[in-house]
């Protein structure tokens, strides 16, 4: 499932060159719309506020 990640969201995000480590999984939930999960993910070297 793409996580309602919009064509222009990927554009932004591949135009900063930027690659992320996954720090760790804070929590999840199942999306029964979509028929899969959603993840809120911490990253390795960014504040909590950036949690995504």
């Amino acid at each position: 499932s793409d996580l309602e990640v919009t064509e222009e969201l990927r554009e932004a995000i591949a135009a900063q060159g930027i690659v992320l480590k996954v720090q760790g999984i804070l929590k999840h939930r199942w999306n029964a719309d979509m028929r899969d999960y959603e993840l809120l993910i911490s990253w390795d070297g960014l504040e909590a506020i950036e949690d995504s």
